[in-house]
């Protein structure tokens, strides 16, 4: 009987240093699993590197049927735009511009003014709601966004705008 409890004994040493074995082996690779995580996570939520960003707008802010707009960002998911409408009455418009979302696809809103120079200088507020495809460094752009107008004859005048352009 002494040796068969033995031999018992030598299985469970056995057994134990093999769960021990075992348990550092799988917490070795649980440890590299979450580095592989993290390095992964750092590379997905990198930082925009295009900042500035030129385009043509069909409609938008400006108040015109066409215009060329420059936006450039001043902080993480904020950038000032300006714009100027190649049109009669000649207008510039200035934004500034959120961003909800980090990465290509982002909701933007902003507050802003539209002046037109036709016989006078008339200023009006302006806002933007939309969505802009924006890779985050840089190349194509493309934007859509609901633009009103705030007349003073006319409480809201609902406009509308179609952006493409380039990231750098």
């Amino acid at each position: 009987m002494k040796a068969k409890t033995m031999k018992y004994r030598v299985l469970c040493h056995i057994l134990v240093f093999l769960l021990c074995v075992g348990g550092l082996l799988a917490q070795t690779a649980v440890q590299d699993s979450l580095k592989t995580v993290t390095s992964t996570n750092a590379t997905v939520h990198q930082s925009r590197n295009a900042i500035n960003t030129l385009y043509l707008e069909l409609g938008g802010n400006t108040l015109s049927i066409l215009s060329i707009n420059y936006e450039q960002e001043f902080a993480k998911n904020f950038s000032f735009r300006v714009g100027l409408g190649l049109g009669s009455p000649v207008t510039l418009a200035g934004l500034v511009n959120g961003f909800v979302g980090d990465y290509d696809h982002r909701f933007e809103y902003g507050v802003g003014f539209a002046l037109a120079a036709s016989y006078s200088f008339q200023i009006f507020p302006t806002a933007r709601l939309g969505y802009r495809y924006q890779p985050i460094n840089g190349g194509f752009n493309f934007g859509i966004a609901f633009t009103p107008v705030f007349f003073y004859e006319v409480p809201v005048f609902p406009f509308g705008g179609i952006s493409l352009g380039w990231g750098f």
